[in-house]
This record gives C-alpha cells, structure tokens and sequence, in this order.
C-alpha cells in the first residue's frame, strides 16, 4: 500500500553489473511487486537482490542492452533522482547501439 514515489527497501547491487555502475553498491527502492524471479534463464545474471532474498534485477550476460529491474524507477525519479541515471544509462546504451 505505500505509496510508489518513495522506496520501501534497499537492494544490494552486484559489482560490475551495468546497475552497480548506474546507482552503485546499494539502491533504496520502492516495492510494489506480487510476483518475483523464481528461476534466472543461463542467460541472465541477477544483479540486485532485496535483503529479504528477492532477486530485485537481471541482466544479460551477452547483451548490455538488457537490464531489467523488478521496481519501479519510472515513480520514483522525480523525488529521488538517482532513479533518473537508470533512464539516462539506458538511453546511452540505446544510443551507443545505434553506432
């Protein structure tokens, strides 16, 4: 029931991944989520994970283009900027990409 402009919980990120480089070694996100990751594909590796053992994130591990977060940034990055790098980071990767 909280509201989705503000973060309920952190993540701890993995080093190396794209969202460490993004946000660093802890993010505090919002929560609002009723179902999560239960197995990870080979081809996908989870980089963030919620204190409570939820897998919160994953990325590709043969294209940097795929990132995906299990909370909800969009809600967020207008009180809490640091949500706002996720859209910049993506448009850099669209960006390079396009090159």
């Amino acid at each position: 029931g909280a509201d989705g402009r503000y973060p309920t919980h952190h993540v701890t990120l993995t080093p190396g991944s794209s969202l460490y480089g993004t946000l660093g070694a802890r993010a505090y996100v919002n929560s609002r989520h009723h179902q999560a990751i239960h197995k990870v594909a080979e081809a996908l590796e989870v980089t963030a994970v919620a204190p409570d053992g939820v897998q919160e994130s994953v990325e590709s591990h043969d294209h940097e283009q795929v990132v995906a977060v299990q909370w909800h940034p969009e809600n967020m990055w207008q009180e809490h900027p640091e949500m706002e790098r996720l859209f910049a980071d993506f448009l850099e990767r669209v960006e390079k990409a396009r090159k």
